[in-house]
């Protein structure tokens, strides 16, 4: 749940309450202040017994140090904090005796690479200065700098912990409980994920796991050209939820230039190699262990990184798709001279294959160029099931909201002269319209000015997408044509982004997008022809493959890289600041899943730091996804009776939380979350919120829209005058909605588990 979600669910204070303790002023607060030195209490030693262990003690250290971002340095403050109001050294209060107890180093391998020919060395100790190339014959510095060495971690334990934390859903999947025959509705759908489970030996088909990784530049201060490149892998067996939040780091790379990937890659694919075989030991309970063996599947990144990890030519050189032969065009182009583009051909385009990359990859290294647009061979060939074409998917992040949707816009706002130029007076009226929106916290990002769009991050391009740009386009003048061709990317991308899809849904949203490109060349010239653009008829197989979007994009690699380089508090010694700071959670981690806390006060308090809601809610039972927030009153006769709940024990509420997203009845200046969607496809306002404690009935009072269209963004022609109620568990998602002067549109969020 987002921060913005959180102040909105703060206890329920009173306007009249905050504006009377506003209003004491600093005066008041000194005086009160005054009065609590002149106690003679106040200063008197607290005499009470601790009741706290040291175990307990730390463990609240470090929740603090991780919930709040601290550097290092703070860990030594605590703990001296903790040590002199108990006037003993429990704790350690050294930087060395803290990294001791917390195993600073431990799992860290330090890797040297030659500057010069780029070649790997060899593995070196930390305290070592110089590490000598073999190649060039140089002696290579490798103390006090970050840029000629990569280091790997040790993530087994990080691994372990994982499944073991989520091991009743792990056995789940083992079982087939989130399979699907008739939709895709995960990863476990997908074709390929279920021809690898088929290809394992028998006795191994209810004892692995398996992982997206990704690897993407991210910088680590705003005036330096320097560039963190880490590893990072999400465990597919986990829940869904889990995935898009807690991603494991296992390299590091960080310097000016990107990584040399074969080099980068090698001990990421020993690795590999080795949990394919040996496996990781996972407790399920006291007596059952299961020897869990790891392989990686799928590779998620964008089009830079992609190109040298397959081993192939750069999307903007001849035949640089990286699931197909489509050799590319040069198309002339008045600023940029000649580009390369995707133009449509006449002849069908062959696909890529595992088997001729690696004889296009073969003949390249005997004939020393390039062959079909590889270049050389790649080591993730020697990855376990690794599909070294369809393992790589479009990164819907980059290629869809960052890319498609960055570049019709431009053509939009930034290309006069054509027809499908909105121009300054239509800009302006969609700026009018984009301030005036009240999105739902769901909606995680609140869409910046349009002319601020060069800044917008891949969220705010996923929105505009998503629930603004389709009802705006089609209230532009003389703009029919280009708003429906711009619904087929919308339609498609809300298909594919479903929590749910079928196999005609999923070819209806591969004839949309086959429909799109086609489209483009006609109304926007070969030029728009970009790479971006071509990748759209590659993403239905992809999701084929490994299941819906949500299931394999770039958002919790790109949230992972943001952790890790705040991190990094100093510019001096940037990988060991990283790598400590891993471990320090990869500890916190360890003592909440193995440490039994027999304080009460401090599991209060460790479970409130992580906690994602206030404490004044109501939940109706533990089963329950539903809780409600806020002052509550006594719920109207007329539903008392309709639907025959107890008067004494009745309640009705104005918010409500389910599934981490807030539907409220009361709009705020930025919010709107009063409109969802039901599971039989309704769409609704919301009124209100009913719940019986004694019969453990949740009813949802609303009034149905009527709504039109052929799309997923539907007008609202009008709302139902009468109530109606409905289950609250049969709420499905939140809605958005977008005022047109005197239209209304409304479009439910995609899924639940993307935000």
């Amino acid at each position: 749940m987002d921060d913005c979600l959180l102040n909105t669910l703060e206890d329920d204070t009173s306007d009249e309450e905050f504006n009377a303790d506003t209003s004491l002023g600093n005066a008041a607060v000194f005086t009160k202040l005054k009065d609590m030195l002149k106690d003679e209490t106040s200063n008197e030693p607290v005499d009470l017994p601790i009741i706290a262990s040291k175990v307990e003690m730390m463990l609240s250290i470090l929740k603090i140090w991780s919930k709040y971002n601290l550097p290092n340095v703070a860990l030594k403050s605590l703990c001296q904090m903790i040590n002199s109001f108990v006037g003993s050294p429990i704790l350690p209060e050294s930087r060395y005796k803290i990294d001791k107890l917390l195993s600073a180093e431990e799992g860290i391998e330090y890797h040297a690479v030659c500057p010069t020919c780029k070649l790997y060395i060899r593995k070196f100790q930390r305290k070592e200065k110089k590490v000598l190339c073999t190649s060039c014959e140089k002696q290579i510095i490798v103390q006090g700098t970050d840029v000629n060495f990569f280091v790997t971690l040790n993530i087994k334990d990080s691994i372990k912990n994982l499944i073991e934390k989520h091991k009743e859903y792990y056995e789940d999947v083992m079982i087939g409980k989130y399979k699907s025959n008739q939709s895709i509705t995960d990863i476990y759908d997908g074709s390929l994920y279920k021809k690898f489970v088929e290809s394992l030996p028998t006795e191994a088909k209810q004892s692995y796991a398996t992982c997206v990784f990704n690897s993407d530049g991210s910088p680590v201060f705003k005036s330096s050209t320097y560039s963190l490149w880490p590893i990072q892998v999400s465990i597919n067996e986990i829940p869904p939820d889990i995935r898009q939040n807690e991603t494991i780091t296992w390299a590091l790379w960080f310097g000016k230039n990107k990584p040399e990937m074969n080099v980068f890659l090698k001990t990421f694919t020993d690795t590999l190699q080795e949990l394919s075989i040996k496996g990781i030991d996972v407790l399920f309970n006291r007596s059952k262990v299961k020897n869990i063996k790891l392989y990686a599947l799928v590779c998620c990144v964008d089009s830079v990184a992609r190109a040298p990890m397959q081993g192939i030519t750069q999307f903007n050189g001849f035949y640089g798709c990286n699931w197909c032969l489509h050799p590319g065009k040069s198309v002339k182009n008045k600023s940029k001279g000649t580009t390369l583009k995707y133009v449509l051909l006449t002849e069908p385009i062959e696909r890529r294959s595992a088997s001729n990359m690696i004889e296009f990859a073969e003949k390249s290294k005997q004939e020393k160029k390039t062959i079909m647009g590889v270049k050389t061979s790649t080591v993730l060939s020697c990855l376990p099931c690794f599909d070294i074409v369809e393992g790589f998917v479009p990164d819907s992040m980059h290629c869809i909201f960052l890319g498609v949707c960055r570049q019709f816009a431009k053509y939009w706002f930034n290309k006069p002269g054509n027809d499908f130029y909105l121009g300054p007076k239509n800009a302006a009226k969609i700026e009018k319209v984009l301030s005036s929106i009240k999105a739902p916290n769901q909606v995680s990002r609140l869409i910046r000015p349009l002319k601020e769009k060069k800044y917008w991050k891949s969220r705010e391009w996923e929105n505009w997408l998503l629930y603004y740009s389709l009802p705006i386009l089609r209230s532009m003048n003389n703009f029919q044509t280009y708003a429906d061709h711009w619904q087929l990317l919308v339609d498609a991308c809300h298909i594919l982004l479903q929590q749910s899809i079928t196999h005609s849904e999923l070819l209806k949203a591969h004839e949309k997008l086959e429909d799109f490109v086609l489209l483009t060349q006609q109304l926007y010239s070969k030029k728009a022809m970009s790479f971006n653009v071509h990748q759209l008829l590659h993403i239905a197989n992809s999701v084929n493959n490994w299941g819906p979007l949500w299931a394999h994009h770039g958002y919790p690699f790109e949230n992972g890289n943001g952790v890790i380089s705040r991190t990094a508090k100093s510019a001096k010694g940037v990988l060991f600041q990283i790598c400590r700071s891993l471990n320090f959670k990869r500890c916190i981690n360890i003592m909440e899943h193995h440490i039994q806390i027999n304080n009460p006060e401090i599991l209060t308090f460790c479970t409130n730091l992580d906690a994602k809601y206030s404490k004044r809610s109501s939940k109706i039972s533990p089963q329950s996804p539903c809780r409600y927030f806020g002052k509550s009153k006594t719920t109207d006769d007329e539903w008392i009776h309709q639907l025959s709940l107890v008067q004494q024990s009745s309640r009705s509420y104005h918010r409500m939380v389910k599934n981490n997203c807030l539907f409220s009845t009361r709009n705020n200046v930025k919010s709107d979350n009063s409109y969802a969607k039901l599971k039989d496809g309704t769409l609704i306002k919301i009124v209100e919120f009913i719940i019986d404690f004694l019969t453990k009935k949740e009813y949802t009072i609303y009034k149905k829209l009527k709504t039109t269209g052929d799309c997923y963004n539907q007008q609202i022609l009008s709302e139902e005058d009468s109530y109606s109620a409905v289950l609250t568990t049969e709420i499905s998602f939140v809605a958005v909605h977008v005022q047109l002067k005197d239209k209304k549109y409304v479009s439910s969020v995609a899924n639940m588990l993307h935000y």
